[in-house]
């Protein structure tokens, strides 16, 4: 009688990107609900009916998860199918009591495994403990995504819609063979019914099948159990707790620290603080202790493990904020795959997980860094270099990150300008010259501070094409280019405002009145800019070197963060007014992420570029004229047409092609081959 109702629900189910699955549970419990209201017509039900539904369920002894599954059910039904107002004040979620999970001991799964007499019951208990994956995982797995090469399982569409990838055991893939080969009937899904083969075995089937196994072994045993022993191991084997999240499919870290608490292995060996007591005469604070040697290595990935999700409540992402923050998330686990290497000696596995290559990550910047200092070797010569440093006012800050494309590029253009009419004047050198321009924007305290970077070549070509230089003394006086440099900028932002290309967000919202942005644009003319110009350095060494530190540095690295607390992050800066020493703040996690985000550029964005003699165009020939003139050897790169493995050699004086355990050849497979359980 309530087919029509149905029909819809499933269609709300559908479009909602919901399972089939999720709208069978939802039909099933709210036929319980019509049941109870003496079949009801669906027009005549009211929110006091679905309370008085749940309060009997509560009572007759149901638990409030179960409860709460009742309300779900309803609540989707009022909503998307009867379009009823939905009250959470009339019909409240329970709140649930948290238990610890049931968690098997080593020798329990095996004697799991050997109680069971059929085959398959053997390899699905192996398969569930070994990779954690759910019982609906499990009956929806093909043969293909059993990975032999990687000893991984690819998991499509598990819940909430994810995929990830799982590890699996040398057992289990033993089990699975055999199962496999014993029952040789062509068949789409890994795991089927004896009786029909080419439907998929169900969620239910296999809670029957292991539930009659633990009877056997006299062990209470369900396929969660299995789930949740995978993981309270892997926390005990000191496997990464972020590791172990990807390889659950857990959307939130809290979900994952659950283990940390029943791993009894993780607490064993810390004493209470009561055994430690402080010593005397002004002891240590023994929390401020434990918290600096447990913290000793946190890197931004667990920063952004533990805050993401309270951080992605609160604020607002650019779509390139949100793919830095996955990429450094997933970056070297499962998420972002791996590649296998095994020894054809002993056989010994090394798995490798990939990295996100994401700019913005401190974990990928070594070996990008060494090859553009190689790259860049061709075109240094060996004379004094320069490194200047543009600024512009504070007043500026909110109308750049607001235009953050545009105003950078304004940097740029103005810094160019300043650099090309400053050289050509005969009165400060007469010569074109070549300078490599790197934006930066942030200070020490991670503060947004945009600035550029200039690394100028101590000398240049005129108009004879004769070499040209001032020995170590810096060409250009620092207050004649800061006003160039201010005249230059101001003329590209006056133009821009004029053509109504500008944006005005935040704190910058102001601006959008005519009458402000003059009052803006007069103080910066009446304002002093600053352009100052570090100590000079001399030698192609030394210069090389320098570049390297400034051209790929992201807003704060790995080892300036001291330690993290549920709220906080502590971490180094640098004090200006003490010496430029390095002294300790700390901030709550959300404001350390978003004050990170801050310095995420645009997408596409050149943050390194090269002007005048070092322009792409001119280099190759202006350069070997320059070497000519100054009779300066030429580097020859040791690092063009090698490959990954021949780089990592020359670089870090480490063969990855040799075993470290018996020096034997190892044979790399790719991730994307794979191998059919045939």
């Amino acid at each position: 009688m309530y087919e029509k109702y149905f029909n819809k629900l499933r269609e709300e189910c559908l479009i909602r990107n919901r399972s089939s699955r999720t709208a069978d549970t939802y039909i099933n419990n709210i036929r319980h609900f019509m049941k109870w209201t003496g079949y009801k017509s669906m027009e005549d039900l009211s929110l006091q009916d679905a309370r008085s539904f749940i309060l009997e369920k509560r009572n007759s002894g149901l638990s409030s998860a179960t409860c709460n599954f009742y309300n779900s059910s309803i609540c989707f039904l009022y909503k998307h199918v009867l379009h009823i107002p939905w009250d959470q004040d009339i019909v409240p979620r329970m709140r649930l009591d948290v238990k610890l999970p049931k968690v098997l001991s080593l020798e329990e799964i095996e004697k799991l495994i050997n109680s069971a007499t059929q085959i398959r019951n053997k390899a699905i208990i192996a398969l569930l403990y070994s990779s954690g994956m759910r019982v609906g995982e499990l009956v929806s797995l093909k043969p293909e995504d059993i990975y032999m090469s990687t000893m991984q399982v690819y998991i499509s569409k598990g819940k909430n819609h994810r995929d990830r990838w799982t590890i699996l055991s040398e057992r289990a893939l033993d089990l699975l063979k055999e199962y496999w080969r014993s029952y040789p009937v062509k068949r789409e899904y890994l795991f089927v019914s004896l009786d029909a083969p080419h439907e998929p075995l169900k969620v239910s089937g296999v809670e029957i099948k292991l539930r009659a196994v633990g009877k056997t072994a006299d062990i209470e045993a369900h396929p969660h159990t299995l789930r949740h022993s995978f993981a309270s191991h892997m926390i005990e084997q000191g496997v990464p707790i972020n590791y172990v999240q990807a390889m659950l499919g857990h959307r939130c870290l809290e979900s994952t620290q659950v283990y940390i608490h029943i791993s009894n292995k993780t607490v064993m060996g810390i004493k209470s603080p009561l055994d430690h007591p402080a010593k005397k005469n002004g002891g240590v604070n023994l929390r401020e202790t434990q918290v600096m040697q447990m913290n000793h290595d946190i890197t931004i990935q667990d920063v952004f493990h533990r805050f993401l999700t309270q951080y992605c409540e609160t604020h607002n992402f650019s779509p390139q904020q949100q793919l830095t923050a996955l990429c450094i998330s997933k970056c070297h686990t499962l998420e972002m795959g791996a590649n296998l290497s095994v020894c054809e000696s002993c056989h010994k596995k090394y798995i490798h997980y990939n990295s996100c290559k994401n700019r913005h990550c401190p974990m990928c910047q070594g070996m990008e860094v060494d090859e553009w200092i190689d790259k860049q070797q061709e075109n240094v010569l060996d004379v004094p270099y320069f490194h200047t440093v543009f600024t512009v006012p504070e007043e500026l800050y909110s109308l750049i990150y607001s235009n953050q494309k545009l105003l950078y590029d304004a940097l740029y253009h103005a810094a160019h300008q300043t650099m090309a009419e400053l050289s050509a004047d005969p009165k400060h050198l007469g010569a074109r010259i070549g300078y490599i321009c790197v934006l930066h924007t942030w200070g020490s305290r991670m503060n947004y501070h945009p600035h550029l970077h200039t690394i100028v070549l101590g000398g240049g070509l005129d108009a004879a094409n004769k070499w040209k230089d001032k020995g170590t003394k810096f060409f250009f006086p620092v207050k004649v280019m800061s006003a160039v440099f201010k005249k230059y900028y101001l003329r590209e932002l006056k133009q821009l405002w004029e053509d109504k290309k500008l944006e005005y967000h935040g704190t910058a919202a102001h601006l959008k009145n005519h009458y402000e942005f003059k009052v803006l644009l007069n103080s910066l003319y009446d304002k002093n800019w600053v352009v100052y110009t570090k100590e000079a350095f001399n030698g192609a060494d030394s210069v090389i070197q320098y570049l390297g530190r400034y051209t790929h540095r992201i807003a704060i690295s790995n080892r300036r963060i001291v330690s993290m607390t549920d709220k906080t992050v502590t971490y180094l800066v640098k004090d200006y007014k003490n010496g430029g020493k390095y002294i300790e703040q700390t901030i709550k996690g959300t404001e350390f992420l978003r004050m990170f985000l801050m310095h995420v550029l645009p997408k596409g964005f050149v943050r390194i570029r090269h002007y005048g003699l070092l322009s792409c165009r001119n280099k190759k020939e202006k350069m070997a004229h320059c070497r000519k003139l100054l009779n300066c050897i030429q580097y020859i790169s040791k690092l063009q047409g090698k490959t990954c493995a021949e780089k990592l050699m020359i670089l870090y004086k480490k063969d990855i092609c040799k075993c470290e355990a018996c020096d034997g050849n190892l044979l790399s497979l790719s991730l994307r081959g794979h191998y059919m359980l045939t």
